[in-house]
């Protein structure tokens, strides 16, 4: 099983792969001005909790204002963060939204059966009609950016799947040392509906064991329809899991 450190250090640190990093005694600062619509590459975690709280947020909404991005901040999962932390940033004037996602975690053989028709292929440049799928499922071009910028590194893994040689779904894997994140499983929404997206979670099962066979794997879900195929697939609820959010500075005017 995996260790809930494990998972706290890669939530806490994934978008390194994506965006620029600076770090204070009291502040890790994610940051992208080229993409400033993409939440993951502009907000900060307060990695130490002891320091003057109060002084320390108003040095975080300055270093995001300063570069014309909206001030956000994700948790890092420390001991009272929650207690500690969410009343002020509601009081300052962040709108705080609490996510119904669960982690869930690689642990059984998948029951899932392979699909001829599709065929999954890992990708290292992104393509038009790749892009239009990123772009329909997320109502913009951000996310796209983000994919991109990590095609090269060999710590991620994009993986699209093909019938008769149109992309009609993908999926992402990104690795820290011997640890996976699924992420990004999309279906073109006019491909739903046929099987692809239970296709497209099985070849990425396979791929990933050939990949590496000792390594472990979780994601995030709180779709109903997703959380089937992921079960069948050989994924189970972590216990106790994370309870994540995200605050967004919106300050009454």
């Amino acid at each position: 099983m995996i260790a809930l450190e494990q998972i706290i250090d890669f939530e806490v640190n994934f978008p390194r792969a994506f965006a620029s990093v600076t770090d204070k005694p009291d502040l890790r600062l994610f940051y992208n001005t080229a993409n400033p619509h993409s939440q993951d590459s502009n907000h900060a975690v307060f990695i130490n909790l002891s320091g003057n709280l109060e002084e320390t947020l108003e040095e975080l909404i300055l270093f995001y204002r300063v570069r014309s991005l909206i001030p956000r901040v994700y948790p890092s999962y420390q001991p009272q963060e929650n207690r500690r932390l969410l009343p002020l940033l509601s009081k300052r004037g962040f709108e705080i939204n609490y996510s119904p996602d669960t982690i869930y975690v690689k642990e059984y053989p998948s029951r899932l059966a392979p699909c001829k028709s599709l065929k999954v292929e890992r990708v290292r440049t992104m393509a038009d009609a790749v892009r239009n799928i990123i772009c329909k499922n997320d109502g913009g071009d951000w996310n796209a950016e983000v994919l991109s910028k990590q095609l090269q590194s060999e710590q991620f893994h994009l993986l699209v799947g093909y019938v008769a040689h149109q992309p009609v779904c993908l999926g992402a894997l990104r690795r820290m040392d011997n640890l996976f994140r699924l992420d990004e499983v999309l279906t073109d929404p006019d491909f739903r509906g046929r099987g692809y997206g239970r296709a497209l979670v099985q070849g990425i099962m396979e791929y990933w064991r050939r990949l590496s066979p000792q390594s472990e794997l979780y994601l995030w879900s709180s779709d109903p329809t997703a959380i089937r195929i992921y079960r069948e697939a050989g994924f189970t609820a972590l216990q106790p899991g994370l309870k994540t959010w995200n605050a967004s500075y919106a300050p009454v005017r």
